[in-house]
Order: structure tokens, then C-alpha cells, then sequence
């Protein structure tokens, strides 16, 4: 089947290029998404996440810290290096934005640390692993590189972070659950063997503002202003737009793209977010590069395509 141009250059970013079928099924399943044929181009970011040991402790520290103390901002993402504002790419240039970033860690490559030092921190409101001074150094010299590049393409402007790099374990926490958070990041060995990742994220601009609920149950809408659920579709929920009934809500379908009142019992808000965003946010295929050390000598691991 033929599909415009446009709908298949932002159905394949929608979907992260991982195959012709995965992106028709998108198209299909916006038909009714009235910011189809706009052109809104997505926002995009780069995470330097852990893998490894060290990503096992972290992980595990966030399903802990979610059983014992219930969720914290923190929960709303996964544990992850933020190396640069959310920036803006055309559909069209999303191929070019991708060689950016593997042409800017190219560059960079030979001065790779052979370990990623990270530094604990604790504040009575905030608790998280600070990337010391040295690989703080590197993981700039790659990002300001690929903010170079990434100006050639017409309305890309990529900001790296300036203010100290950091992975954030927890914060928006009750005070009560200070001493109990402590002690689990306590826990997290920050020197555990791990390698990581420069990924290249993106998502649909409507999906960043509000809270992420989760389908329940079906529902078949039955005037034109509901929203037709599925069970397991993310919906994107506007705490501040106004519902014309109690007990509604107004959301937006990451499925369809289409937004529209559903009923508020049928939803519920993630209790494990690192899992929804990750699917929200689609990884493109940019070539994974791991930049920590490798085995437990610290020697650098080899660049590993997906």
C-alpha cells in the first residue's frame, strides 16, 4: 500500500526505523489524529544511561524504593544521564540527526575515559550520583560536537547541559522517607563494573505535558467527544483541562494520537513509569555506543552496533 510521503517519514521516527510493518500499523492506527498531516516536528533528547552491574543496582533500587516508599519524581523516568535540553528535527532530517551523533562520538572516541567516576550526593530534598569532573569532561566534548553538527540541519539547535551532569535516584519524596531512601542508595555501589550508552530519544510534543496513565479497561465511545480505550494503551492526561462530568478526564492516546474524554475509573495512574516512558519515548536506531569499562579491569568495551 501506498502512504504520503509525510505520514511515512513521521511514522518511521514515531516508531523508531524499526521496520516497514511497525510503522504502517502506526498510520493506520492514526488515522483519526486530526495532527497527522501537521507539520509538528518531535522533540528529541540524548541520555547516557548505565548498563551493567551498576544498572542492576539502580534498577533495583527504583522498584525498591517505589514498594517501600512509594513513588517520587524519580519514578517518572528511568535511571539516566540528561546530556542536553529537549530539542525539535523535522521529520525529514531525522536520518542526518542520527550520523550526528554517531559522527560526534566518533570524534570523541579516542579520548573515551575508561570509566564513567560517579559521586554520591544526598540533600534532605534530593538523592543522586554526580558525574565527576573527567568523564563530565568527555561526555561535553561529544555533545558539543554534536550540537556543531546538528546546527547544519535547518531549525535543529541542540543545547548541551552546562550545570554539573548527574543521575537523579529520587527527590519529590515525603521527609519521613529520607533515612529509609538513604540507606537503599547507600547500597547502590557506584564503582560496580558497568558500560554505557549514548541513546537518542524522541517523542510526540503532546506526549510531554501531563501525567501518563495507563488503560484498565475497553471502552467504545459512544458520542464523538469520548475516547475509545484499549487495554494496555498509555493515555496522556491534562490535569488542568477542564472534563464536562465528574468522574472523567481528558486524555490523549499515545496509540492513536487522537484526544477525547474517557472515564477516570478506567485508568490508572503507572506505578512503574521507567517502563511506559521507554516505550513513549522510541529509541531510534542510532548506534549504541558503550563508554564505560567493560570487564571488571575497567578496559574499554568495543563500539557495539544494535
Amino acid at each position: 500500500m501506498g502512504f504520503p510521503k509525510n505520514r511515512a517519514e513521521k511514522a518511521l521516527v514515531a516508531t523508531g526505523d524499526t521496520g516497514v510493518q511497525a510503522a504502517s500499523d502506526w498510520i493506520l492506527n492514526h488515522v483519526f489524529d486530526h495532527e497527522m498531516d501537521k507539520q509538528v516536528p518531535r522533540e528529541f533528547v540524548v541520555y547516557g544511561v548505565p548498563l551493567g552491574k551498576l544498572g542492576m543496582k539502580l534498577n533495583e533500587f527504583w522498584d525498591t524504593s517505589l514498594a517501600q516508599c512509594g513513588r517520587n519524581g524519580a519514578h517518572k523516568s528511568f535511571p539516566h544521564v540528561t546530556l542536553c535540553q529537549f530539542f525539535k528535527c523535522a521529520d525529514t532530517h531525522v536520518p542526518a540527526l542520527i550520523h550526528c551523533l554517531q559522527m560526534a562520538v566518533d570524534a570523541q572516541k579516542g579520548e573515551c575515559p575508561k570509566e564513567i567516576a560517579l559521586q554520591p550526593f544526598t540533600s534532605a530534598s534530593y538523592m543522586g550520583l554526580f558525574v565527576e569532573e573527567g568523564s563530565c569532561s568527555w561526555f561535553r566534548k561529544v555533545m558539543s560536537q554534536f550540537a556543531i553538527e546538528a546546527a547544519k540541519l535547518p531549525g535543529c539547535k541542540v543545547e548541551p547541559h552546562k550545570k554539573q551532569l548527574h543521575l537523579t535516584m529520587a527527590y519529590q519524596f515525603h521527609g519521613n522517607h529520607q533515612a529509609v531512601l538513604d540507606e537503599m542508595a547507600k547500597k547502590v555501589d557506584c564503582k560496580a563494573q558497568s558500560r554505557w550508552e549514548l541513546r537518542l530519544y524522541s517523542r510526540d510534543p503532546r506526549m510531554g505535558k501531563g501525567e501518563l496513565y495507563r488503560v484498565l479497561y475497553s471502552h467504545a465511545p459512544r458520542s464523538d467527544d469520548e475516547l475509545e480505550l484499549n487495554v494496555d494503551d498509555f493515555i496522556m492526561v491534562n490535569p488542568e483541562a477542564a472534563s464536562p462530568s465528574v468522574g472523567w478526564v481528558v486524555g490523549l492516546s499515545h496509540e492513536t494520537g487522537v484526544t477525547g474524554v474517557c472515564p477516570a475509573n478506567y485508568v490508572e495512574r503507572c506505578q512503574d513509569e521507567r517502563l511506559d516512558i521507554a516505550q513513549i519515548v522510541a529509541c531510534h536506531g542510532v548506534e549504541r555506543r558503550r563508554i564505560g569499562g567493560g570487564g571488571g579491569d575497567g578496559t574499554p568495551v568495543s563500539d557495539l552496533p544494535l
